[in-house]
């Protein structure tokens, strides 16, 4: 679970930082238009695009880590209803193994009373 909430905050800090980029971009971009650089407009739109991708990656990246982690926890919780179960399985086992121990020493007791008796 440490490493999901790793994954996780790693996801949300990249993008925090690609929304954080898109808006310095978007300020060199009104600054280019204030100042005529068109260049400069240009450069900052092929960035503005570029931060947009970036941001769309960290987005399908973390619903990707979420969707794998939901399906890692219900793997687990699958394996603990297995788990319980075959420990149950195993007391029941047990019991049973402790009655039967019983009823063959009760018949081994049986056993050789009727011997004693068949010796005398």
């Amino acid at each position: 679970s440490t490493e999901f909430r790793d994954d996780r905050r790693q996801g949300s800090l990249k993008t925090r930082g690609c929304a954080y980029q898109a808006e310095l971009l978007f300020g060199r971009c009104v600054a280019a238009m204030s100042a005529g650089g068109s260049e400069q407009l240009l450069s900052a739109g092929r960035q503005i695009e570029e931060a947009q991708r970036r941001l769309h990656e960290a987005t399908r990246a973390a619903a990707d880590t979420e969707r794998t982690a939901a399906g890692a926890l219900t793997d687990l919780a699958t394996q603990r209803e297995t788990i319980s179960r075959v420990a149950r399985q195993a007391g029941d086992i047990q019991a049973d193994g402790a009655g039967a121990a019983g009823g063959l020493a009760r018949l081994s007791r049986r056993l050789k009373c009727r011997r004693a008796v068949l010796w005398v």
